[in-house]
């Protein structure tokens, strides 16, 4: 894959993990009292946070690459993945969350040997 791919999908996971940390954390926090969590706020906010980072992350990982997958697919496998679109977007946010970090991690040092390489 390309290096500009390479950054955009690490833009875009982590633009939207950081928008899912917040979210969550800061919506778990609110209603703590209301939904009895006998935890402090600050694991509240932490473990829902990174739950929720996870969930959009994951989300927006999964899209990019169905798009990149979608792209290569004749016109026969893109109209049955049309047709069959609750299974297909159950498979995509499910990969998408599965694969979120060790797919992210792999780009990251990929991006990193790159620009290592381009230096030398």
């Amino acid at each position: 894959m390309e290096q500009g791919k390479r950054k955009e999908y690490f833009i875009f996971t982590s633009i939207f993990w950081w928008m899912g940390f917040i979210l969550f954390g800061v919506m778990m926090m609110v209603n703590k009292e209301v939904l009895d969590i006998p935890l402090s706020t600050f694991t509240v906010i932490l473990l829902y946070g990174l739950e929720g980072g996870l969930l959009l992350g994951g989300l927006v990982s999964g899209m990019i690459l169905f798009v990149r997958f979608f792209k290569r697919q004749k016109l026969v496998v893109r109209v049955m993945l049309c047709l069959f679109f609750p299974v297909t977007f159950a498979v995509v946010c499910h990969i998408g969350i599965l694969l979120f970090l060790p797919y992210g991690i792999y780009n990251f040092v990929a991006m990193k040997k790159n620009k290592i390489e381009k230096e030398a």
